[in-house]
Formats: C-alpha cells, structure tokens, sequence
C-alpha cells in the first residue's frame, strides 16, 4: 500500500482533522483515508444522513432553558395510570 506525507499542512487544518477524528472516535489517519475516499467519489459506505452530531450543543442556554421549561411535564409520572 501507498503512503503519502502531507508537509506543511496549516495549524487550523491539522486542528480540525485532529477534532473531527476526536469526536468520530477514528484515528486521523483513518478520518483522512476516509475523506479522500469520499472526496473522490469512492466511498464504499453511502454518507450517513442521520449524523446530528453538528446540532449538538448549539442551543443559547435560554433557548435550552425555555425547552426543559416546556417539556418539564413529561418527566411526571402519572401513577393513577400505574394502579
């Protein structure tokens, strides 16, 4: 198998592969073989549509103070239902 060494890579591209393989659980060098594949249209895995993971943590803390606010009541527990 062929390897490639990448010199001069720029310190916000090395610290975003270095984030991205973090949060996906890869090593880099598996998250870069992995966005070469895909990058050039030979993934063997079709892209994941159910990835939600960019949408965490991006509420303001009001906004997710006004949603546990709103959704409080379904932590009751109805025991009437239970008898």
């Amino acid at each position: 198998m062929k390897s490639i060494t990448i010199h001069n890579l720029d310190k916000v591209v090395a610290q975003k592969i270095q984030q991205m393989a973090s949060e996906m659980g890869l090593s880099q060098n598996k998250l870069i073989k992995r966005l070469l594949r895909q990058s050039l249209g030979l993934s063997d895995t079709p892209t994941e549509m159910n990835n939600f993971e960019k949408f965490c943590g991006c509420w303001s803390e009001q906004a997710a103070a006004e949603f546990g606010a709103n959704t409080s009541t379904f932590d009751l527990i109805d025991t009437e239902l239970w008898d």
